[in-house]
Formats: structure tokens, sequence, C-alpha cells
């Protein structure tokens, strides 16, 4: 039974489902969450570390090198990465992306730092593994600032965090700036040394009258009793009165004897400042499926209550706020659905009577709101990279609609009733519909495969792509035709008064025909000419368009990074950003949004390898407004800010980065030098930075080698150590004791545990003669001092040792304008500038990265992705058209396409980037959509009876008007994303670009290559069949 025919005699019945689609499609997009990116494994495991007090070496010797030799033989760990610094060791291990089961690595990750057992004894905290998920990631920042003293901002910011956490959306809230809460004994070195007792002893009194503990149970006539045991401290008062030695006469030594006892924090290693005052930073991590914008009013809300509570001079400050970029890009996606339905309207209206083009508009929103409730169903979220796909696909809901409405349109006008046009027009395209939804599938198919953290970010595009065109292929084979007959059941005949009958009327048919005649006469010389403007185009584009990951359009976010003499204290360093500050306030209102101050580090995020800790570097972020609000582009900024910044004296270096948008992809040139001499490394790195200063577009060139702090090295005589009843632990533990301190136990104040830490004022710390004032205690209780044990030896160690599977590493990175170069022209360049010395060091390996390495593994992973779409889409055309050439033919038209994309990227001087080729793949699979119409019709021509020539000639008049039809409204569609016209998204228009240059030049193309190829095609078979003739007559 013919399938329309059934949809048309039950239409009552599949009216309703077109109802109940659209009534679920919008249930679902008011329950559907909002999210700013899609579940993500990023295929990074972390493993961090912390050792307070040890230098880097000590860390790579005693931490690094241990975890590494066991990870080393966990399998699928593609890359291994680990920095050891003053006070901690981190490690981030990459795993193979096409490694199946990844929590099955993760668990021999943690079994290897398990089976680590050399491990420092005075290690307190063991080392914690993190796989980084995407989910894991904070989506907006709250900074608590204000010109006061810094526990009362941590007291407003532990009421804040818990207000937050009463959120039910809200699971943890990550905290910087914030310092844990202690009390400080400092003990005076001359009264200890007077009253004859140690650091030890000190701690050692507070640590034994500490305590809380359970004694049991006591039963009397009324009943069971606990017994508890309490001696706890609650205040400094009390902790002075602890008693450290007494006699039988009475007298006792307190603390408060010989130490001075505060209520403060502990030491900042950094410092954290918002619009220049003190701050603290309080990032709230979501639940899985929570609606970004649902939380985000929810924080407004308890931001609105702090501010009514607190005092006036504390400020509340929502910053890196991930919902924007969520809300400008549904802003884009909503306006251009509108503005690309009010657009598909006016060519619909004018080609269809009015009935029949609202039958085919209604399905625009039918096939949306299916997706969006197949979305939902299915747990994927409005994302930024679902509304990306969403957008893309946009302006083509409808195209096979209307090339099922155009073929009905054309049968009512030879006469045929609206039963017999609905009928018989959905059953003749219905095949070629088919395939051309098949062959638009099949480009974006293999995008699923794509490997690597690019694949996995863009694996829900091609997901949502693939949803709303089999939505658009179900809505148009069984609610269309419904739809049309419903409307037009009544109607006897089809007006004539139509725009198409006067402006694309049988006239312009014919006047087309004719031109597809004489270029079917001339077919040779138009394939020569073609042949030889598509080569023109290819060597431009060669020559003249450069690739670039993710250009440099709409950057909101830079950083002002600084770095002054090794040894320069935190104090001062932070001081010292004071200027940079003033400076980047002088910015236009409408140019600045916010700045936060960093001061002892220098990342652009948490699992950045570059991160630098040091109390002599410091960054501050910038967030610009929003591109289309103000009229200089991020790169002016910054040059500008560079003049007055520059001016500043007293830093060693001082360098900009601009954030890009999507995903992170490294800077944009990165060399990384491995060896095991520092000496060695440093010097080539100064070639390297000397051949890079000269090339084009290159600007803030650094390396991340770091020569330490100075040290005093106190070497241990062992002979002295055991005559003075001492041993080597003894020793270190009191030199570390004299200037780290000592937590001597905690007390518990509701929910928070606050450490009673005991050391020296911090004054000595500043005393050359420090060392001299350390006595330790040895077995006979006598004080022996430290300087009679060792002697001191002064050197200089390294800050920061950096690994790349497991050899010392030095990496060169610069910053690029991507106006005057690329990435990978940069890297190729000083690939073949280095050559000789590359060729000549066997000591030094080196390894290009950044975005040139992240370049090659994307576009290498896309090209497998495309060759394999172009695969699939040859199956289904040679599985749909009878002709063994035809399918070469048509594939042959998406050439058409990347010539298209060419011409436009040339003329509006745009790089090619990663994003514009996710459009080439959408636009593969429309242009290929006219060869298989043409095609299609011509092989019907054919049957029909007319000569195989004239048959390519009136199949290709015949297909004119629902070719044009199909891709003006899919350009229409596509415009508003193109041009901004729906609000602009810096993100989305290189994809639109690609997509709207493509169809439009590479669909009109192929309206005239494909009769020419086709009867070229025709010649070869006339010349084939004659010499068979031929040969059978001989």
């Amino acid at each position: 039974m013919n399938l329309t025919k059934f949809l048309i005699r039950n239409k009552f019945t599949f009216n309703l489902l077109a109802v109940f689609i659209i009534l679920a499609g919008l249930v679902a997009l008011f329950r559907i969450p909002r999210d700013v990116w899609p579940p993500v494994n990023f295929d990074i495991v972390s493993i961090r570390t912390p050792y307070a007090g040890a230098t880097a070496e000590q860390i790579e010797k005693l931490i690094t090198y241990p975890l590494e030799k066991e990870l080393k033989e966990v399998d699928d760990i593609k890359e291994m990465n680990s920095i050891s610094a003053e006070g901690y060791s981190l490690l981030l291990l990459v795993l193979e992306p096409d490694a199946k089961n990844k929590d099955r690595i993760v668990n021999e990750i943690q079994r290897a730092v398990d089976r680590v057992e050399d491990f420092p004894d005075d290690l307190k905290d063991k080392p914690v593994v993190r796989e980084l998920k995407s989910d894991h990631e904070p989506i907006m920042e709250i900074a608590l600032s204000g010109p006061t003293d810094q526990l009362v901002l941590q007291d407003w910011a532990k009421k804040l965090e818990d207000k937050l956490l009463d959120i039910p959306e809200v699971t943890s809230v990550l905290k910087r700036g914030y310092y844990e809460k202690q009390f400080h004994v400092l003990v005076d070195p001359e009264k200890v040394l007077a009253a004859h007792v140690s650091l030890v002893e000190v701690a050692r009194a507070l640590e034994k009258q500490n305590i809380n503990r359970p004694g049991g149970s006591l039963y009397d006539a009324h009943g069971e009793w606990l017994v508890r045991t309490t001696g706890e401290f609650k205040n400094a008062e009390e902790i002075k009165k602890v008693v450290i030695r007494s006699n039988d006469q009475g007298h006792h030594l307190t603390v408060g004897d010989v130490a001075a006892v505060n209520f403060a924090h502990e030491k900042p290693v950094i410092y954290y400042r918002a619009y220049g005052k003190p701050a603290v930073i309080l990032q709230p991590v979501k639940k899985k499926e929570t609606d970004i914008f649902v939380l985000k009013e929810k924080i407004q809300k308890t931001l609105d209550e702090m501010k009514e509570m607190g005092p006036s001079e504390l400020h509340f400050s929502l910053i890196n706020d991930f919902s924007y970029y969520v809300e400008r890009r549904l802003n884009v996606l909503r306006w251009n659905g509108i503005i690309g339905f009010i657009l598909v309207m006016i060519p619909l209206f004018l080609f269809f009577s009015p009935r029949m083009a609202l039958g085919t508009l209604i399905g625009m929103p039918t096939a949306f709101l299916a997706t969006i409730a197949v979305m939902q169903y299915f747990g994927i979220t409005i994302n930024l990279l679902s509304m990306f796909g969403l957008i893309m696909v946009i302006g083509m809901l409808v195209d096979e609609d209307i090339v099922i409405a155009e073929n009905i349109h054309r049968l009512l006008k030879e006469g045929k009733s609206y039963w017999e046009a609905t009928v018989y027009g959905t059953q003749e395209v219905t095949k070629a519909v088919i395939a051309t939804v098949l062959t638009t599938i099949t480009a974006f198919l293999p995008l699923l495969m794509m490997t690597g953290i690019m694949g996995k970010f863009v694996r829900q595009i091609p997901i949502v792509v693939i949803i709303t065109l089999i939505a658009s292929l179900i809505e148009a084979l069984i609610i269309l035709p419904v739809h049309i007959y419903t409307f037009n059941q009544n109607k006897k005949s089809l007006a004539s008064d139509h725009f198409h009958d006067k402006y694309f009327g049988p006239h312009v048919i014919d006047r087309f025909g004719q031109w597809i005649r004489f270029l079917v006469a001339h077919r040779y010389k138009t394939l020569l000419g073609t042949f030889v403007f598509t080569s023109l185009v290819g060597i431009l584009w060669f020559f003249k368009i450069h690739f670039v990951l993710f250009p440099s359009g709409g950057i909101e976010q830079f950083f002002v990074r600084a770095k002054m003499p090794t040894g320069t204290s935190l104090e001062i360093m932070a001081d010292k950003m004071k200027e940079v500050e003033a400076l980047v306030a002088t910015l236009p209102k409408d140019e600045l949004d916010h700045m936060l101050t960093e001061v002892g580090i220098s990342q652009n995020d948490p699992n950045d390898p570059f991160t630098k800790r040091s109390s002599n570097v410091a960054q501050i972020a910038v967030f610009l407004t929003p591109e289309s609000k103000r009229d200089r582009e991020a790169r002016e900024i910054i040059e500008s800010l560079r003049v007055s910044v520059n001016k500043i004296k007293g830093f060693e270096e001082l360098s900009f980065d601009d954030v890009n948008p999507g995903p992170p992809v490294g800077k944009p040139v990165a060399v990384r030098l491995k060896g095991e001499n520092w000496e060695e490394l440093e010097a080539y790195a100064e070639k390297v930075k000397t051949v890079l200063r000269d090339l084009p577009g290159i600007s803030d060139v650094v390396d991340d080698f770091d020569p330490g702090k100075n040290e005093k090295r106190l070497t241990v005589n062992r002979d002295k150590v055991a005559q003075s009843g001492l041993t080597l632990d003894e020793v270190a533990t009191s030199v570390r004791l004299s200037f780290d301190g000592l937590i001597a136990t905690t007390i518990k104040e509701g929910d928070e545990d606050i450490d009673v830490l005991v050391r020296y004022p911090e004054a000595m710390e500043h005393d050359p003669k420090t060392l001299e004032k350390i006595f330790i205690p040895n077995k006979m209780d006598n004080l022996v001092p430290l300087m009679n044990v060792m002697k001191v030896e002064e050197a200089r160690g390294v800050e920061v040792i950096r690994h790349f599977d497991r050899r010392r590493t030095l990496t060169v990175s610069a910053e690029l304008d991507q106006k005057l170069s690329s990435s990978s022209k940069i890297t190729k360049t000083l690939q073949k500038k280095m050559k000789n010395d590359i060729k000549n060091n066997h000591d030094v390996t080196v390894h290009f990265g950044g975005e040139y390495e992240e370049t090659g593994e994307s576009l290498k992973s896309f090209y497998q992705a495309f060759g394999l779409a172009l695969l699939l889409t040859f199956i289904i055309l040679a599985a749909t058209v009878t002709d063994p050439i035809a399918p070469f033919i048509i594939l042959a038209t998406i050439i058409f396409g990347l010539v298209g994309v060419g011409l436009g990227f040339l003329i509006q001087g745009e790089p090619l980037s990663f994003l514009a080729l996710l459009g080439l793949v959408g636009m593969s699979g429309i242009v290929v959509d006219v060869g298989l119409l043409i095609v299609d019709f011509i092989h019907k021509k054919r049957d029909e009876g007319l000569n195989p020539y004239e048959a390519i000639i009136e199949g290709t008049k015949s297909r004119l008007r629902p070719i044009v039809l199909t891709n003006l409204t899919t350009l229409l569609g596509i415009i508003p994303a193109s041009i901004g016209l729906g609000g602009r998204d810096p993100f989305i228009q290189p994809m639109a670009m690609a997509l709207n240059w493509g169809i439009g030049f590479g669909s009109l193309a192929s309206l005239f290559f494909m009769p020419v190829a086709m009867a070229i095609a025709q010649d070869f078979r006339e010349r084939r069949k004659k010499k068979l003739l031929v040969t059978s007559g001989k």
C-alpha cells in the first residue's frame, strides 16, 4: 500500500501526531537543562602532592621521580608531564584518547601511586589522584572584596559559602584567597633558651593537653552515663595557660611565659585582589544536569541578601560568569530562529500558494521541537556545543519539505488533483529526498569518530545535527503531505497568479534551459574554464589563507603577567602590582568589566602545564565587556596597555596573554626542549628565542626556566650529631620547625578545624643570625646549638623543575598576531632555521607543541573523518542512482563548495579555522544534494523517452525551482548567524561563513556544472558504444 495514501486517509490521526510532537517539544523546551559544556572527560589525570618547606630539587628527587617510576608501568598513558616546585609536586597524565576503559586506567594510576613506599617520613598528605572532567569545573566566580581585615573578609566568605551550600543545585564551593584560621604560638628564642626548653617541648605540651576522649560508660540507679574526658582549648588565653614544665614546689612554666599567642591565619603563598582590593574568591560547583540560569538566579538572590547583611565597604561581585556565553548563544539561536523563520517565509509565500507555503513552513518548528524533545529524552543539554549544532542545521529544516512541496506544485500545474499531486508528488521524490538527507548525515557522522580533546568537544555537534535531520525527514515524509492535503483538500485547482508564475515561470526556466543548452554544446571549453578557475582559487587558498585552530576574534579576557627578580617577597610583588592595576583601571568603562589580581602564581587555569608558583610572579586577569559593546578589539586594547605598562620600572618581564574562545589548545608557539643539563637547555632556549623574535607577528617570547632562590644548605656533620646525642631526623625536624613551624594540635570550632602552630616570630626570618639561635634538645634534655653539628653553604637552586615523559624540560613560548602569521607557518619556519642545531645537538631533544601540535592532531583526525564521510556519501549515491559514473560527478561538486569557501574567506580576509571546517563538512553534505536531485530527474526524463542529451537539459530545467528554493531557504536561515543579524557570536561566525559561501557558490556552480559533466559522461558512453559496435562488426 502506498504510504502517502495511507497517511492522507488517516489525516486526522497524523495531524494529531503533529500536534503531539509540537506540544512534547514545547514541554521539553521548558524542561531541558541549559549548561556551559556537555559532560566531557578531558583524558587528563592530575596527581598533586604537597610537601611544605621542600625545595624543587628535593621534591623532584623524593616525590616526582618515585611516582614517575611507578606510573611508567601503567598502560595507555599518552603523555606524562610533571612540575616539581617549592612545596609541591604535580603530575599531569594525558591518557590515550582511544583507550576503551578510562575508569580502569584511573584505577591503575591510583594503584601505582599507592605502591610508592619510599616517600619522606614527614610527608603528612599523601598524593591526591583526580580525573579532570568538564562537570567538575566551576561555572562562575564570586569575588568578595573590600578594604578590611583579612579575617573579617574570611568570616563573611564563610557565611556566603554556607548560604551557597544551602542551594540544592550546588555540590561544593571552592575557595581561593581563603587562608585557614590558626592560633600562632610565637616562641621567643631568648626566653626558651633562658628557660632551657625547646620548640619541640612547647608543641608536645600543647598536643598532650588538648584532649576530648570518651571514657566508657557508668551505671547508677538513674541509668547509663557516658564518661568523657575533656580539656580542649577554646581561645588564646587558654593556650597561654598550658603548662610546659612544673616541679614539686608548685613552680611551673606556661606557654604564655615563653611565647605570644595570636589568633591569625596561615601564611599566604598567593594574594588575591579584585578591583585592587583584597579578595576571597568563591567558585560554586553545580550538580550535573542543573540548569545554569536557575542556579545563577539563586546565587544572585543569595548575593543580594548578603549585600544587605554585610557592611557597606564589602563588595560582592559575580565575575567570570560562563552563563553569559550560554545566554549569548541562546540569544543567537533564538533570534536566528525567528529571523531565519521570517526570511524563509518570504520565498515560500512568493513561490507557493499561501496554504501550501503554510503547510511547508510548519515543518520548521515541528522538526525543531521534535529535536528538542529527543535531546531532552536522551539527556542532551542545551549547551554551547549542542546550540552550535542547532544553529548550523536551522537553515536545512525545510529543505526536504520544499523538494516535496515543489514537486506537488509542479504536478498541480500539470492539471493533477490535490489528491493525485500530493500522493504521486511525494512518492516521486521520496527516494531522492531520503538520499539527500542521508548524504548530509554521512557528512557529519564521521565527526563522531574524531579523537583527542577536539573530538570530545565537537561530538555533540554531529549528534544534534543528525537528530535534527532525521526529525526533519520524518516530518517531511509523514506530516507534510497530510498538512498540504488538509489545507488544500477543498480547493479545486491551483491559482496561477503567484510570484513564481510572473517572475519564475516558464519563460525564466526556458531562458535557463538555453544557458544549459549553450554550455552543453561547448562542454569541453566549459570544463577547461572550470578547471582553470578552480585551480587559480586553489593556488590563492594555499598561499593566502592560513589556518588557525581558533581565531582570535571574540577575545574577552587576557592576562597581564609580571615577573620580578628571584627572591622578591610576596609583599613587595603585591605592592608593585598596584602600579599595573592602576593602569588597567584607566580603561574605559565600556571596555573593562572587571579585573582579578593574583600575586604568587601565573597560570591560565588550574590544569595549565605552564603554571608558575613563586613569590616573584603575578598576573592580572582582565575581563572585557562583550566585543559588540566596545569600539576596540582585544588586541588593540592589549597593545595600548603594553605601551604604558612597559614604562613601569622594576620588572624583569612583562607580557600579555590573550584567552582564545574554544577548548584549550596551548600556546600559539611552544617549543619544548628536553635534556638533563640546565646550562645546555638554557643556551639552546636562547637560540630559539633569538630566532623567534625576528619572525613576523611574534611577541612576548619567554621561557619557563626560573633560577631558584638563594639557598643556605646545611651540611650535617654525622660524627658531631652522634656525639651530641642527636639523630639526623631530630636535627632536620628542628630546623624545619624553626622556620615553617609545627602544627602542635587542632581546635574544633563548629565545622572548622583551627590549627595551633608553634614557631619562631617572623622577624627571625629576616635575621641573618637566626641559625645561631636554634637549639636542639638531645636525649639528656640538654640543648645543643645547631651550628655545633653542621656547616652552612650558600648556593642557588631551581625554582621549578618540569619533566616531559620523565626527562627535564624547558619550554620556550610566544604569543602571535594571527593577522600576520599562523602557528603552523611560524613553527615550520622555526624548524627550518633551527634544522642544523637540531641535527647536531644530541643532548637536547626538541619537540614542537602548543597550538601547532594540537592543529596537526585535530586536522589529522578531521581529514580521516572527512575521508570516511566522502566514502559513505559515495556508497549512498551509488545505491541511489543506477548510473556508475554519476556518483563521481556528484562528489566532484564538493570542489565548487570548497572554491566558494576559499573565495569567501579571501574576500573577508579571515583565516580558516577548525570551526570553519565544521561548516565545510555541512556544506559538502548539502552541495551534493544539488547533483543528486538533477541526476534523479535526468534519469526520469530518460525513462520518459527523451534522448540522453535532451534528458540532461530537461532534467536540469525541471529541478531549477526546488534547487533555488532549498538553497535560498538554507542560506536565509544561516545568514543571520554569519553577519550577526540575530546577535554576534564569534565562535559561530566562521562556521556560518563557510556554510554561506560554500552553499551559495557551490550550489550555483553545480547547477551549471552537472549537465556539462553528465553530457561529457554521455559522450564517453557513446564512444564506448560505437567502439563495441565496430569491434563486434569486425
